[in-house]
């Protein structure tokens, strides 16, 4: 997918998560960014909650949100794989 954006714009990018099955989305090489056209200012994994007491179970579900910016103009690609952790 090319997506457009401006210098200064934020990327958002929110996929669904489980991590108690042991995948986690990571950044399939976070060392491609080479030119330093984006940064990441958020990688965040918030559980949503199951019980209706408001309490979030041991292993919920949940999204990761990953925000990058566009610190400089080009052209850049990045990748999320769904990994687990052990084995990135």
């Amino acid at each position: 997918m090319n997506i457009q954006i401006k210098k200064d714009d934020l990327l958002r990018v929110t996929l669904k998560e489980i991590p108690s099955t042991g995948y986690v989305w990571r950044f399939q090489n976070p060392f491609e960014n080479k030119l330093g056209i984006y940064s990441v200012q958020l990688d965040d994994f918030t559980e949503q909650a199951q019980d209706p007491n408001g309490e979030n179970p041991v292993g919920a579900a949940g999204k990761r949100t990953i925000v990058l910016r566009a610190d400089q103009i080009g052209q850049e690609e990045f990748e999320l794989v769904l990994v687990r952790s052990w084995e990135f």
